[in-house]
């Protein structure tokens, strides 16, 4: 049976999600992946890097 997603687009940490190419290093494309092992990955790699100082 059909589960609906909730409303608020929130992930479980059992929920598939499977990244298109190009995917990052590391991460392979078209593969499913659980999000509790995913998100990880992605969040060390799209952090914010240091701000440069203008003076």
């Amino acid at each position: 049976m059909y589960k609906r997603p909730p409303a608020g687009g929130v992930l479980a940490p059992t929920d598939v999600l499977v990244p298109l190419a190009p995917a990052p290093p590391g991460i392979a494309a078209h593969r499913p992946h659980r999000v509790a092992d995913l998100l990880p990955v992605i969040s060390m790699r799209v952090a914010p890097g240091p701000l440069l100082s203008s003076a």
